[in-house]
C-alpha cells in the first residue's frame, strides 16, 4: 500500500466515525450531494473521452458500408424499385431495405412477402464511414447517467439497456451490432473515480460534516 493510499483509508475511517455519529436524515442529504458530484465527474470525464487513467478513448473503427445497386420486384401486385439495396434482418425475418424513388424514402420489405423478383443488380456501392461526433453522447446524460441516495450510500450507475451497453464498453466485451453480427469492443471506461477526484470527494464531506458539528 503506498503513502498516498494509506492516507486515503486514514481519512475514510475517520470520516466514517463522523458520519455515524449523524442522523439518517443528514447523512441522505449528504449522500445526494455526494452522488451528484460524483456523477457530474463521471460525465465531464466522458465528454473529453478519457478513462479514469487519463488516457484517451480508443477512436471508432473505420466501417464500411456496403450496398448493392439496384432491385426491382413484384410486391402485393405493385412493381417496386429500390436503389442502393441491402440485406436487413427484421422480427419476422430476412428483409430487403433500400431507396424506394417512387415514395422518396428509404423503405424495407421481407422476402418473403415478394411476389417475383424482376431485375437484380449485384453490383456493390462500397462506402466509407467514419464518424468524429463525441462517443456515449447520449449515455452520459442525466437521462441515462442515474444517481441516487440514502442514508446508506451515493449511488451512480446505468439501468436496464444502457447499463448493458455501458458495460460492454468499462469491460471491452463482445456485444452485438445489429442482428447478424457481433463485434468486440475496445475498453472505454464510463465509470471510476481518479485519486484527485476522490479527494475533492473528501474535502466535501469534511467541510460538510464541519458545517453540520
Amino acid at each position: 500500500m503506498t503513502e498516498n493510499n494509506s492516507l486515503f483509508v486514514a481519512l475514510d475511517n475517520e470520516l466514517q466515525k463522523l458520519i455515524s455519529t449523524t442522523k439518517p436524515a443528514y447523512r441522505r442529504r449528504l449522500a445526494n450531494k455526494l452522488s451528484k458530484a460524483i456523477r457530474a465527474d463521471q460525465q465531464k470525464r466522458i465528454r473529453s473521452q478519457k478513462n479514469v487513467d487519463g488516457t484517451a478513448y480508443e477512436p471508432r473503427r473505420r466501417r464500411v458500408l456496403r450496398s448493392q445497386k439496384g432491385i426491382k420486384f413484384l410486391y402485393q401486385g405493385d412493381v417496386r424499385t429500390l436503389k442502393n439495396w441491402r440485406a436487413t434482418r427484421g422480427r419476422r425475418g430476412r428483409m430487403i431495405t433500400g431507396f424506394d424513388e417512387e415514395r422518396n424514402a428509404v423503405r424495407s420489405f421481407y422476402r418473403s412477402n415478394i411476389e417475383r423478383y424482376l431485375e437484380i443488380n449485384h453490383s456493390e456501392v462500397k462506402k466509407t464511414s467514419n464518424r468524429r461526433d463525441p462517443m456515449f453522447r447520449r449515455l452520459r446524460t442525466a437521462h441515462f447517467l442515474k444517481s441516487s441516495a440514502s442514508s446508506a450510500a451515493a449511488v451512480v450507475g446505468f439501468q436496464g439497456r444502457a447499463a448493458a451497453i455501458a458495460r460492454q464498453h468499462q469491460y471491452g466485451l463482445e456485444g452485438s451490432i445489429n442482428a447478424l453480427a457481433e463485434t468486440k469492443y475496445p475498453q472505454r471506461q464510463l465509470l471510476g473515480i481518479t485519486p484527485h477526484e476522490r479527494l475533492q470527494l473528501i474535502e466535501l464531506i469534511y467541510h460538510d460534516l464541519v458545517s453540520e458539528l
